[in-house]
């Protein structure tokens, strides 16, 4: 009994990191073929009956875009990533190429992706440029709050 619920977890696993391809792959072609006219006043419209946000709508929409059209990646391949690492991989395509980029999210934590894209982008030993910023809490409702320069 047990044995069959831990396989069946795992194959609900699976699916759903294949399904949000296919997702991704719908909502690219809704978009770009313009199929919620006629149904919907925008694809805004559409995406709020869908109960997905535009953000979460272009994530997936631009896994699609970028890996499996433009980048000829199999969703296969792709699906056993996951769309959070690919998301945070999409600008090393561009500087590194998409199997980089691929194998980056498959290897790679999150944070680990987001330093190499940081180091793309300010390079590698960029000097942080720090701000002074305080921080108090409020003797009333005890929520730390930043203060403002005319609270110095």
């Amino acid at each position: 009994m047990n044995e069959e619920y831990l396989r069946q977890t795992k194959e609900l696993v699976t699916s759903i990191q294949t399904r949000f391809l296919e997702l991704g792959a719908r909502l690219y072609k809704i978009h770009e073929e313009k199929l919620w006219e006629g149904s919907f006043d925008s694809y805004v419209d559409f995406l709020e009956s869908a109960r997905i946000s535009e953000s979460q709508a272009s994530i997936f929409a631009n896994i699609h875009k970028y890996y499996v059209l433009e980048g000829g990646i199999q969703e296969d391949r792709l699906a056993l990533i996951g769309y959070s690492n690919l998301h945070q991989a999409l600008p090393l395509i561009q500087a590194e190429g998409v199997e980089s980029a691929v194998v980056k999210a498959q290897t790679l934590t999150r944070e680990e992706i987001k330093d190499d894209v940081r180091g793309i982008k300010f390079g590698d030993e960029h000097a942080h440029s720090l701000g002074e910023t305080r921080f108090a809490f409020c003797t009333e409702c005890k929520k730390l709050v930043r203060l403002e320069e005319k609270d110095l």
